[in-house]
């Protein structure tokens, strides 16, 4: 079973715990509103997609509204749900891709991290949170969930200290570190 808590579990659970109830309603306020959308939710399909192309779909390809390499936050919580949005230096990408807000400020996840869809349309999964830091010893997991997951999708992981990562984030305009 793919499960991991924060690498440094008692310091983000004192974060938790130190943050007031404001701060908590905050996370929970953003949270609802970043999945309040209804956008390919209809009773017939519920929010599911059925396989790799819609996925992409969905994505515009992994490129932003100018072409530009997109990178999305998500976490995969305890219930397995796949929580995503899309990530960059503009504050309010950055803000509600926080990896706590895809969370709803909880502890444990399965997984969390970044992706991006490489130009030849394989879906790139990585450990990058600095919030939860998962163990790069499961990204084979993952792999192997997401590709049973979306059906036709090419898809390979990289940990967050890969050069092929740093590379790709380097060539993004919206997500370049400085």
């Amino acid at each position: 079973m793919l499960r991991v808590a924060p690498t440094n579990f008692t310091q983000a659970t004192l974060n938790f715990r130190a943050q007031s109830a404001l701060v908590q309603a905050a996370i929970k306020a953003q949270h609802a509103t970043l999945y309040r959308s209804r956008i390919l939710r209809t009773k017939a399909n519920k929010g599911l997609l059925p396989d790799g192309e819609s996925l992409l779909t969905l994505l515009n390809g992994g490129k932003d509204q100018n072409g530009d390499l997109a990178f999305f936050t998500y976490v995969i919580d305890l219930n397995g749900r796949w929580c995503f949005s899309r990530t960059g230096r503009a504050a309010g990408a950055d803000l509600l891709s926080k990896h706590v807000v895809h969370n709803k400020g909880k502890t444990e996840l399965l997984y969390a991290g970044e992706f991006h869809i490489q130009d030849n349309g394989t879906l790139i999964m990585d450990n990058n949170s600095g919030t939860y830091a998962p163990d790069p010893a499961q990204l084979p997991i993952l792999t192997a969930v997401m590709r049973a997951s979306f059906v036709g999708l090419n898809v390979d992981s990289w940990a967050q200290s890969d050069p092929r990562l740093k590379f790709a984030i380097a060539r993004s305009p919206t997500r370049k570190e400085d």
